[in-house]
C-alpha cells in the first residue's frame, strides 16, 4: 500500500512536466520567407511565416518552431504585402549584406533582394514588421 501511494505522485510529477506542444513545420498555402544574408561570414538567417501563423527558423540542420503569431498579426502583414502590389515588384539588387522577403502563394511568387537601398520605403517597413514577429 505505501509502495502505491508513493508511485502515483511520481507519476503525476511525471506527466505534469511536459514545459510545451511541439510544433512540426508544415508548409501552408502562403508563406512568407524572410531575412538577409551575406557579410564577412556570408551567414544566412531566414524565417518562414505561415499563413496559420507559425513562424520557423529555417536553418541547416532543419526547421525549428519560433512561434506564432495572433490572426490580426498574420492579415496586418498580409495586407501590407497587397497595399504594396508585392506580387507585381521587381527588384533584385543583392549586395555585401542583403535583405530579402519572399512570398509564395497559389497566386503568385515573388522574391525581392536588396542590400543598402530598398525598392521603396514600404518594403523595408514590411521587412521592419516581420522582423519584429521573430523577437
Amino acid at each position: 500500500m505505501k509502495n502505491i501511494l508513493l508511485i502515483i505522485p511520481i507519476i503525476f510529477l511525471f506527466l505534469s512536466c511536459r514545459t510545451h506542444k511541439e510544433t512540426i513545420y508544415q508548409p501552408t498555402p502562403v508563406q512568407v520567407f524572410f531575412g538577409n544574408y551575406g557579410g564577412f561570414t556570408n551567414q544566412r538567417t531566414e524565417y518562414v511565416l505561415n499563413n496559420d501563423g507559425n513562424i520557423f527558423k529555417i536553418e541547416k540542420d532543419g526547421v525549428n518552431y519560433i512561434k506564432t503569431l495572433k490572426k490580426k498579426n498574420v492579415k496586418e502583414i498580409t495586407k501590407m504585402l497587397d497595399n504594396n502590389s508585392f506580387e507585381k515588384l521587381e527588384y533584385n539588387t543583392p549586395g555585401n549584406f542583403s535583405y530579402f522577403i519572399k512570398v509564395i502563394s497559389p497566386k503568385y511568387s515573388n522574391e525581392v533582394t536588396w542590400s543598402e537601398s530598398a525598392p521603396n520605403e514600404s518594403i523595408k517597413e514590411i521587412y521592419k514588421t516581420l522582423m519584429k514577429t521573430v523577437k
